[in-house]
This record gives C-alpha cells, sequence and structure tokens, in this order.
C-alpha cells in the first residue's frame, strides 16, 4: 500500500505582523489548516486567489509566489475534503492555461498524487506531464516530482 503525502509550500508564522492582505490571509489559513477546518481554508485560499492575478508576473519572488501557494495549497485542501475532481481540475486546468508559471514540481508532486489516486491510468498521464516539462524546461528540471519510478 502507498502512503501519498501531498507537498504544500510554506505558510508564513500565524503570530507574525503583516500589512498586505494576502499574508494576514495565509496566516488565518495556516490556523484553519492547523484545525482540520479545510472549508474555511478552500475559502480563504480562493479570496487571494481572486486578488493576487496581477502578481502573476512575479510568481517565484516576493509577494507573487502566494498566487502558485494559494492554488496548490486550495487544491490540497480540497482534496483532504474529498473532492479530487475538483482538486484535479484546479491543478490540471492551471497546468494547462500557463504551463509557463505552474510547471512548478509542488504542483505536479500533488497532480501526480492525485492521479495515483484517481486513475489507473496514472503512469500515462505521469508520462504527459513529463512531456510537457521536457519541452519547456529542459534537462534541469527535477523530475523526481513525476514520481515515475
Amino acid at each position: 500500500m502507498h502512503r501519498h503525502v501531498l507537498y504544500t509550500l510554506p505558510l508564513p508564522s500565524p503570530s507574525a505582523q503583516y500589512t498586505h492582505p494576502s499574508l494576514t490571509s495565509l496566516c488565518r489559513i495556516a490556523h484553519y489548516s492547523s484545525h482540520q477546518d479545510y472549508v474555511l481554508a478552500v475559502e480563504t485560499y480562493h479570496s487571494i486567489i481572486q486578488y493576487e492575478p496581477q502578481q502573476r508576473v512575479q510568481l517565484l519572488s516576493g509577494i507573487g509566489r502566494i498566487f502558485l501557494q494559494a492554488n496548490n495549497n486550495a487544491a490540497v485542501c480540497l482534496l483532504y475534503l474529498g473532492r479530487l475532481k475538483e482538486s484535479l481540475g484546479q491543478l490540471e486546468g492551471l497546468v494547462q492555461q500557463d504551463p509557463a508559471l505552474y510547471l512548478h514540481e509542488s504542483v505536479l508532486f500533488n497532480l501526480t498524487t492525485m492521479y495515483e489516486l484517481e486513475s489507473s491510468r496514472s503512469t500515462q498521464k505521469k508520462q504527459a506531464l513529463l512531456d510537457a516539462v521536457a519541452c519547456r524546461e529542459g534537462d534541469s528540471f527535477n523530475t523526481q516530482c513525476l514520481k515515475l519510478v
């Protein structure tokens, strides 16, 4: 039996004082998640996702990384709520919509884990992700996140 562990990006400390609304929201999410209140966590993630689109160009630096965190972690919360199809749809949609931004190791790791939970065709789906990564990222990308071995 496989044990599936999902990868979430780190959240700021709940006790930290932040002035940016998204960072304040992430502190709330840390609280909700630690108390296993995934419904409130998903709602708060969705509020961040709606607020942050203008930050997408800065995805991997500064406050723009919150957009990636919010989408990825919201999908994990949806999975914890038993909403696998919705969770898969969210991550697949992001990767298809903007592969340059969402072919990120943490997103792909979670997506491949969900494929393993969802389908006997997970290997074919993982191979399709590998093809997308190969076209975009080249040899420098860490393909271990695709769990093909």
